[in-house]
């Protein structure tokens, strides 16, 4: 269908272009001044919601019921100093129609947010549930700018009777985010913090927090806030869910990774390590090691990568969950104000990793597997593996790297939703929808055209023109459209389709061919493998050890 504008003319396949003025007051003397767009949707952008005082120490809200001044909220803010997205070039005909980017890095002023609303909830006493974003990136790049415009979203929302308000939020990234060490939590004391081993979390935390308080002004209903993600935004999506802090009720998770964190003993490796590299004794105080690592410039800093950025075990926040190598969806139930959860995979995930340009040899294969399955006290697990997969002596190099892929993308992210479904088939347990993305990249010049791939659902979730638009292929259409069915259907609180729980089915995203089907169980391979909690633990980690030792081209 051709999406009208609010004059009836057809919609600029632009997100983010100013047609007026609007403001939503704060209090008598104070305002957030943002604009209306030509589609018809508020926006406030770069708003503040959180201050960091020092490199890797723990973010504070700010709070506006005292403010007395305008508050600009017509630009995207600074995004957090990041290494650059390697795949980024290759999907860039995704991204036609979205705004222009503020690529200026800061690690201090980065914890801003934006805000997409009809311009009706602006002025209208019902309240109108939210949806929170929260972009992926491995914990270590992207940002919640202009690749999440919710200006495409919110005019379909409105347009199809179930307005929302879409918010996408920036937290810290890589070491600024995610570095901790027993020196961090002292500091942390001292400055009578917690001392959180995850600040990126934290930050986060402090984003879904801004919107209780505040979001009401913009017409968000602060009871009805489904948090949503993608890859390390959709694990971050769950560690939310999991901890003690009623901030949401409900839940999307794009492509979450099956993900082990890291043990405190190894995080205090990685600083320590990093410590090294300024050339400060590891004898030195904690404050001298602090102060070298803050005296690195943040470019810099980004470039000392000392493996996967991944998460660590932090029993401050993941209340009740007592092993640090336990993948986060693969034990305990969920809080009682959880209320449904949406959980899904691509079909292709490992396309756009580009695994095979690295990994070209069967012996190079099982070399990287039979290093990242090793059990000392379950030596045939590797040998298991790789019979399952078909990767053998006697296989062609072709079917043994295939293979590989699919044991990478099997390890990564096949488990977690059956996890969660399984985990929730108690009848007091939230509902859990799952799904399969199998809606391709149809882009006559896309390197990966045919391919189902991890991040392409990124474009459906925003409704870009390149597949919800008046020109996109048909079935990228019809997807979009069943895609965003299935967010405003979850965030009004009804069924997408008959939970996991009820039917033993999932939704598979496919075009006009878009489908509920039975899950045949006993037939995926990682479910024959993972027999024990010591291959659980392994097959979890596989990929964040594969990433953190790729070999050279």
């Amino acid at each position: 269908m051709n999406s009208m504008s609010r004059t009836g003319s057809a919609v600029p396949a632009q997100a983010g272009i100013k047609a007026s003025d609007i403001s939503v007051p704060i209090n008598d003397k104070s305002e957030f001044r943002g604009f209306c767009s030509v589609l018809g949707v508020a926006h406030f952008l770069g708003i503040q919601f959180a201050h960091v005082p020092a490199r890797f120490r723990q973010a504070r809200l700010v709070e506006f019921e005292s403010r007395d001044a305008i508050v600009e909220s017509t630009k995207f803010g600074p995004i957090c100093p990041q290494i650059s997205d390697g795949s980024r070039g290759h999907r860039r005909h995704l991204f036609v129609g979205a705004p222009a980017a503020n690529q200026k890095q800061s690690e201090q002023n980065c914890l801003c947010l934006n805000i997409y609303a009809p311009m009706s909830a602006l002025s209208s006493d019902k309240k109108i549930p939210v949806i929170v974003w929260i972009h992926g990136g491995g914990w270590s790049f992207e940002n919640g700018n202009a690749d999440f415009s919710g200006d495409f979203l919110i005019q379909h929302a409105v347009a199809t009777g179930k307005p929302v308000i879409f918010v996408s939020i920036n937290y810290r990234l890589g070491h600024f985010g995610f570095l901790s060490s027993s020196e961090l939590t002292e500091e942390a004391v001292n400055f009578e913090e917690v001392g959180w081993a995850n600040q990126g979390l934290y930050d986060q935390r402090l984003a879904l927090q801004w919107v209780k308080n505040y979001i009401g002004l913009f017409g968000g209903d602060n009871t009805k806030v489904t948090i949503s993600g993608e890859s390390a935004g959709a694990w971050s999506v769950l560690a939310h869910l999991k901890s003690d802090q009623p901030l949401c009720q409900r839940g999307i998770l794009q492509s979450a990774p099956f993900w082990s964190m890291l043990r405190p003993e190894d995080a205090q490796e990685r600083f320590d390590k990093l410590v090294q590299r300024t050339g400060v004794p590891v004898s030195a105080t904690a404050a001298e090691k602090l102060a070298a690592l803050r005296s690195i410039p943040q470019e810099v800093l980004v470039t000392w990568n000392e493996g996967a950025t991944s998460p660590v075990w932090d029993p401050k926040w993941f209340v009740g969950h007592g092993d640090p190598e336990q993948p986060l969806d693969s034990v305990g139930t969920f809080p009682a104000w959880v209320q449904a959860i949406v959980s899904g995979t691509m079909r292709d995930e490992m396309s756009v990793f580009g695994f095979v340009k690295l990994w070209k040899t069967k012996e190079s294969v099982i070399a990287s597997l039979r290093g990242g399955l090793f059990l000392p006290q379950d030596p045939s697990f590797c040998d298991e593996a790789l019979h399952e997969y078909g990767i053998q002596q006697s296989s062609s190099d072709a079917a043994a790297v295939q293979g590989f892929v699919s044991v990478l993308a099997d390890a990564c992210f096949a488990p977690l939703p059956f996890n969660l479904a399984n985990a929730c088939r108690d009848p007091n347990s939230p509902p859990v929808y799952i799904y399969r993305f199998d809606q391709a990249d149809e882009d006559e010049n896309s390197v990966f055209k045919g391919a189902a791939y991890h991040v392409l659902d990124n474009t459906y979730t925003c409704r870009y023109p390149a597949v919800a638009g008046p020109t996109a292929p048909r079935s990228c259409q019809a997807t979009a459209n069943r895609f965003s069915e299935m967010m405003l259907r979850h965030a009004y609180g009804e069924a997408p389709w008959q939970s996991y729980r009820s039917s033993g089915a999932w939704n598979v995203f496919d075009g006009e061919n878009t489908r509920v089907e039975i899950v045949d169980h006993g037939v995926q391979r990682w479910e024959k493998l993972l027999t024990t909690e010591a291959r659980v633990i392994k097959f979890a980690r596989l990929f964040a050890t594969i990433v953190s030792n790729l070999p050279s081209q």
